[in-house]
């Protein structure tokens, strides 16, 4: 943890086979930089609410859970303070446009995450046959970062080490008609 930063931490939680996945953005500057993910599977509820707690310790800020099925019970055993997050057909739409405006604007930084990347290249909005995990903590993390309107940021093209990919392209049925161009150290 960074001294003077603020944090926002989501969690999806998977069934006992599913995974459950953290995400930690450090929102204290443009762009917005994630700086942890924990991706476990198969691991009893009580050692997750372990992994969470510890990610909170670690970087403290606003915790958002999932509190559909599972994580309602997740949030209510747990030792650090915790926010719901519902899932619904609406409020999925919403955090995956949000997330999806903050990368095309250059306004989040992934950094290296292979399973992130793999998954919001694969991500289309009928995605019950797809693991999406890590796209939803990430989306419940940026649906609750603070919103962004009128912020001078460094042109995409000045940036260093940036690495360019096409993810939720448009076509087959995936998010939005233009690519998600970048995914940033």
């Amino acid at each position: 943890r960074a001294l003077g930063h603020q944090y926002i931490q989501a969690w999806d939680i998977g069934r006992l086979h599913d995974a459950s996945v953290g995400i930690v953005i450090d929102i204290s500057r443009v762009p917005y930089r994630r700086v942890a993910y924990r991706r476990v599977v198969g691991v009893p509820y009580p050692r997750l609410q372990n992994e969470i707690e510890g990610l909170y310790r670690e970087y403290g800020g606003l915790l958002y859970i999932e509190d559909n099925a599972a994580g309602g019970a997740v949030i209510e055993n747990l030792s650090v303070p915790a926010t719901g997050f519902t899932t619904t057909a609406k409020s999925k739409v919403e955090a995956i446009t949000k997330t999806k405006i903050l990368l095309e604007k250059c306004h989040l930084q992934l950094g290296q995450c292979p399973q992130l990347e793999s998954e919001l290249r694969a991500y289309k909005w009928d995605d019950k046959a797809l693991v999406q995990d890590s796209v939803m903590a990430l989306a419940i993390a940026c649906q609750h970062a603070p919103t962004l309107t009128g912020v001078a940021t460094i042109p995409p093209e000045s940036q260093t080490t940036g690495r360019l990919v096409s993810i939720l392209s448009g076509g087959s049925g995936k998010i939005g008609s233009s690519r998600w161009e970048s995914i940033r150290r």
